[in-house]
């Protein structure tokens, strides 16, 4: 019954050209675009520099009251969000032209290019910070690569 539990406890996502999906609640969702220098032993990598940034902002679910809610907010937290196509619930913040836009731009996720995805989990969810590396190969494939950490901030 333990590994049954872990295994629902785990986050899984799934990510392609189109969207991310998770078996969590997404807060706080940034993307990256990565000039690496180095890969370190695991495979994800060792040292780089971020190109560009995009974060996932949360729009509510357009039914707001003033009555605090589960979550403890007055919407639910999405547990899947599109990359190109506009959202009710997300929309993107550009943060080298500081603007929202609605969705990715077209040059993102690009063959031969790394990216990185972070998604902060509330306590309740486990803690810590999710670090998904994700390689985009040569032919188009996205390769993923977890560096997870967790722990008291």
């Amino acid at each position: 019954m333990i590994p049954i539990l872990t295994g629902c406890l785990s986050p899984r996502y799934k990510i392609n050209e189109n969207r991310f999906k998770s078996n969590r609640e997404m807060w706080g969702l940034t993307l990256y675009e990565l000039k690496v220098d180095s890969i370190n032993q695991k495979g994800f990598p060792a040292k780089y520099d971020i190109l560009r940034e995009f974060d996932a902002i949360q729009l509510g679910d357009h039914k707001y009251d003033d009555t605090i809610k589960e979550y403890g907010y007055n919407w639910k937290p999405q547990k899947e969000i599109s990359f190109n196509k506009k959202s009710k619930y997300f929309c993107w913040f550009d943060s080298s032209q500081f603007k929202k836009v609605d969705t990715l731009p077209i040059t993102f996720f690009q063959n031969g290019t790394w990216y990185l995805l972070t998604n902060w989990q509330p306590a309740s969810a486990g803690g810590g910070i999710y670090h998904l590396f994700v390689y985009v190969n040569e032919e188009g494939e996205f390769e993923k690569h977890f560096d997870i950490q967790t722990g008291p901030w």
